[in-house]
């Protein structure tokens, strides 16, 4: 009975949580447009918060159609448009896209995942001899009675 209770609590608990508004990106459309696809239907929405200025629209573009150009992404509702997270990494779209003509060449060390791929590497590899091992001499059976005598 106890556990029927606590079932019925979890229950409770899950049934107002939405599933999440998982979208395919199907097109880019400018810097702050995308096509997403959700259930067969196709629905334009604009991104909330960003707004790119004509001389860096082209630049802006490319790199939000590099980050979800196909790609699966969380779509929520915001007050003037959508926020967009690209899925697995959760990458925020709308800050990437301001980020890109805000700071065109980022003076810092680090790359965003998924922007880096570095393709077939050469090089040489030397494999060291290997040393020639010599396994210890067997253990000599013992002789003489063991500790165990019959009765």
């Amino acid at each position: 009975m106890k556990q029927f209770f606590v079932c019925l609590g979890f229950l409770l608990i899950a049934l107002p949580i939405e599933a999440s508004d998982m979208a395919r990106v199907a097109d880019v459309v400018d810097s702050r447009t995308i096509v997403i696809e959700r259930g067969g239907a196709r629905t334009t929405v604009h991104l909330a918060n960003v707004d790119v200025p004509a001389d860096a629209e082209a630049r802006a573009a490319s790199a939000l159609r590099d980050a979800i150009g196909g790609r699966w992404a969380l779509v929520e509702s915001a007050p003037g448009g959508v926020n967009v997270w690209r899925s697995p990494d959760a990458l925020f779209i709308n800050a990437l896209v301001v980020r890109t003509w805000t700071d065109p060449q980022p003076q810092h060390a680090f790359q965003l995942l998924g922007s880096v791929s570095p393709g077939m590497q050469r090089g040489s590899v030397r494999v060291a001899p290997v040393a020639q091992v010599h396994a210890p001499p067997a253990p000599h059976a013992r002789g003489g009675r063991s500790r165990h005598r019959r009765r």
